[in-house]
């Protein structure tokens, strides 16, 4: 296995939801499903930084606006 780079900014759960949204039990599903990629030593788990922003960055959904047309329907667009 190669090395690890210690440069690499590592978070606990407990930072890791204090950065974003998740609650702790969310990362650990995440992370136990294979969906978070993450580091494990024992009981511990430890999310570099940039597998957390690219988790974020795949699971981002654009928010829709809604508009109400003549002909009485909701007409959606990607907001910009």
């Amino acid at each position: 296995m190669g090395n690890i780079d210690l440069s690499d900014i590592y978070l606990t759960v407990a930072e890791a939801s204090e950065q974003t949204t998740l609650t702790k039990s969310a990362i650990y599903s995440y992370a136990r499903r294979g969906i978070l990629s993450h580091l494990k030593i024992g009981r511990a788990i430890r999310i570099r930084k940039i597998d957390l922003e690219k988790f974020l960055d795949e699971h981002w959904i654009e928010a829709y606006s809604k508009t109400f047309t003549d002909g009485g329907y909701y007409e959606y667009a990607a907001s910009e």
